[in-house]
């Protein structure tokens, strides 16, 4: 999906990548209102200013690897969030009621700050592991060579 308002001099681009790979290479824009996002169904990476890639395997696991920039890598939004979330006619809300006091954050919510020439990875089911620093020459495969090779051209 991609989103321009032209009124606000903003875009807003979300991909989805269910299995695959997917390289990106974001410039800065000059007016800073623009947002560029990959998900997937365990996480989701947004940036600005940046290079990076998300691998989603067919197990579900998913990789992000930061080549330059910093990339923000959170939990998505849960099945509760989108089912609380605004959207559609006014309702009535209910009376206020006593809540749960502070409790321990789940693995299942958390965000990163992903820096140059880190990666982390993120299990099936939606857990992740720390991030980790990674060495470019070690990895560099024929796919790899080629978007390295596009983005100078570019």
């Amino acid at each position: 999906m991609c989103e321009d308002t032209y009124d606000t001099g903003t875009r807003e681009v979300k991909i989805f990548i269910a299995l695959g790979k997917i390289w990106s290479n974001v410039r800065k824009t000059i007016s800073g209102k623009s947002g560029f996002e990959v998900s997937c169904e365990n996480a989701v990476a947004g940036v600005r200013g940046t290079i990076y890639r998300m691998n989603v395997e067919g197990d579900k696991y998913a990789l992000v690897k930061v080549y330059e920039g910093e990339v923000s890598v959170a939990a998505p939004v849960t099945k509760l969030e989108q089912k609380h979330s605004i959207t559609g006619a006014p309702k009535s809300v209910p009376v206020p009621t006593a809540i749960a006091g502070p409790k321990p954050v789940s693995m299942n919510e958390w965000i990163y700050i992903i820096k140059s020439m880190q990666q982390i990875m993120i299990k099936a089911d939606g857990n992740a592991e720390e991030p980790k620093e990674f060495i470019a020459e070690e990895e560099i495969d024929g796919w790899v060579a080629w978007n390295k090779a596009r983005d100078k051209k570019y």
